[in-house]
């Protein structure tokens, strides 16, 4: 769990990983760029936004996961809340730039 829980922490610490995250794929899609390649999916500054990145790893990742984990083991409610509440704040964000 450990490996994929930031986005299940309160907002101000899933921000804050989430940042370093995606600010090490986009250093990698530049060095990609400069080395004439086309940046690797999601590596992009230029096409791809944060909350995208986020959304897209919560849904596929971290949420089935943390769906199936919590059959078995009592007291992740606090998880789920955050990772419902951090999406929203993700999505508000888009709806936002539209």
């Amino acid at each position: 769990m450990a490996d994929v829980s930031n986005p299940a922490r309160p907002w101000d610490m899933a921000k804050k990983w989430s940042d370093a995250v995606v600010e090490e794929f986009f250093l990698q899609g530049d060095l990609e760029k400069l080395n004439n390649l086309a940046p690797s999916p999601n590596m992009d500054r230029d096409k791809t936004l944060q909350p995208q990145i986020a959304i897209g790893f919560q849904d596929f990742i971290v949420q089935p996961f943390v769906n199936i984990v919590s059959k078995y083991l009592t007291g992740l409610s606090e998880f789920t809340d955050y990772l419902t509440e951090n999406r929203v704040v993700r999505v508000d964000f888009l709806i936002g730039i539209d």
